[in-house]
């Protein structure tokens, strides 16, 4: 999964791959989302992830 932070997106897979490291992108990406559900929500939507209990 590539950052969804349009700084940073896909710079460190850049700098593996400059450095002769191979990189698979998409492995686990289901659980990626799940695990960074809150940070993803703030860049994609620009407001706060919130819950409310």
């Amino acid at each position: 999964m590539l950052d969804p932070n349009p700084i940073v997106a896909g710079t460190g897979i850049d700098a593996l791959k400059k450095a002769g490291i191979e990189v698979i992108v998409g492995v686990e990406t289901t659980s990626c989302i799940a695990l960074n559900e809150g940070y993803i929500h703030r860049m994609l939507q620009k407001k706060p992830f919130v819950t409310l209990r």
